[in-house]
């Protein structure tokens, strides 16, 4: 990682020889030998900068489970948190690195947006899912103003927040 790293971190150990892949070569991703799977786990800990990582997770979400926990923030987690069947990854996001953007964010790329979710067989089963990602979520984090948010981005059904919404937050 400190032999041949470039400024953004993605050269990491290159060979003697530019011309053909060596042994030494990790990954390049300049280039067409560049290391495909971006798998993080055959990565050495030292080599994980932000910019390995990003990209990583950005190929695999289940990379983020060799991220440091240290760089889970930010861009690493939005890429890892989007699209749908994320919740085994959900325990990986460190208390600290919850924001309210990300939560919201977690909620509308998992949860059926409003227009389908009447549509859906088996509503109680969707609402256990948002249930399941609301209890990840710290307190800090769930407050009246959160679910205000949820409302008027219409990130959940009304009649979904109107369960889901605790007592004390609701107004009439």
């Amino acid at each position: 990682c400190r032999n041949g790293a470039g400024a953004d971190g993605i050269r990491v150990r290159t060979s003697a020889s530019t011309a053909e892949p060596g042994p030494g070569r990790i990954f390049d991703a300049d280039t067409s030998t560049g290391w495909r799977h971006w798998d993080l786990e055959y990565i050495p800990q030292e080599c994980r900068t932000y910019n390995i990582c990003l990209r990583a997770v950005a190929n695999n979400r289940n990379n983020l489970r060799h991220v440091p926990e240290p760089l889970r923030s930010g861009e690493i987690l939005k890429e890892a948190l989007t699209g749908r069947g994320v919740l085994h990854l959900l325990a990986l996001v460190p208390q600290a690195a919850w924001t309210k953007e990300l939560a919201c964010h977690v909620l509308l790329h998992n949860a059926p947006n409003t227009r389908t979710w009447n549509r859906t067989v088996d509503n109680a089963c969707q609402e256990r899912i948002v249930q399941v990602i609301l209890s990840f979520i710290p307190k800090r984090i769930r407050n009246a103003a959160f679910y205000l948010t949820l409302l008027q981005k219409q990130i959940l059904p009304i009649a979904t927040l109107q369960r889901l919404t605790p007592h004390g937050f609701r107004t009439r």
